[in-house]
């Protein structure tokens, strides 16, 4: 049974097969609240199923599907509302989703009502005093309310993320452009410095002994050159690896 199929605590998970930071920590949040959304679907189904099944072992099958599937919900609640930090998740992006969520008040009150339902539901299937009326409503409100304030809390983390990648691209191409204008006014200086050093050295070779001292100095500004041109040939490389890092990160 794989981590995403176990229906534990969504942090477990998370902890064991994550470990991102940055963008990519964002990314494994929102699949992250996909999966709470797994496991509260989950547990609405096992509620649904009680209005199927009149006996008391039938009901029992049904209390313990819905408990393997809240430790995900009850996580989910403390995961988008929490104050702590929570093991396995980057701290930047954890608040990121905190954020979110913040300006979405209403998600957070469908889900605690969600968590809610779905406990009273168990308390009475445990009791035998299981209320049909109260399934049928549950298993509605599950269909359009929730299931309606997830999506649009998925849907506005989506576009927050599609939007940082769009300002991080424009940004990375901006300081790319900057560094490699910087890098080609070195290749240009170094080339013509290159170019002085040779005619110095033309020069020096026509007045005989005389220019050899001048030579020997024009020689080495001419190999300086070429070296900073085989620097500058490699840090643009460099430059070009890490815009291309930034933007697919």
């Amino acid at each position: 049974m794989t981590a995403m199929n176990r229906l534990g605590d969504v942090t477990d998970v998370l902890g064991q097969q994550s470990g991102a930071t940055g963008i990519a920590a964002r990314v494994e949040l929102l699949r992250a609240v996909d999966m709470i959304r797994s496991h509260c679907a989950r547990a609405a189904l096992y509620c649904a199923a009680g209005m199927l099944f009149d006996t008391a072992e039938d009901h029992q099958k049904c209390v313990e599907g819905i408990q393997r599937a809240m430790p995900g919900a009850h996580s989910g609640v403390r995961i988008l509302v929490g104050t702590q930090p929570e093991r396995g998740i980057d701290p930047g992006a954890l608040n990121w989703l905190r954020q979110t969520v913040a300006d979405m008040p209403e998600s957070i009150e469908v889900m605690r009502r969600f968590v809610a339902m779905v406990t009273d539901v168990i308390r009475h299937f445990e009791a035998g005093t299981s209320d049909p009326s109260h399934l049928r409503a549950l298993t509605r409100f599950a269909a359009t309310d929730f299931n309606q304030h997830f999506a649009k809390l998925v849907n506005t983390l989506s576009a927050e993320l599609h939007g940082d990648r769009v300002e991080r691209r424009a940004t990375a191409n901006k300081t790319g452009e900057s560094a490699r204008n910087a890098l080609q006014e070195i290749s240009e200086i170094s080339q013509n410095v290159g170019l002085i050093a040779i005619n110095a050295s033309i020069e020096a070779a026509h007045v005989g002994e005389q220019g050899r001292g001048f030579a020997i100095i024009a020689t080495e500004i001419r190999e300086l050159s070429e070296k900073i041109e085989q620097a500058n040939a490699r840090v643009q490389a460099q430059v070009d690896a890490l815009i291309c890092q930034v933007i697919d990160d």
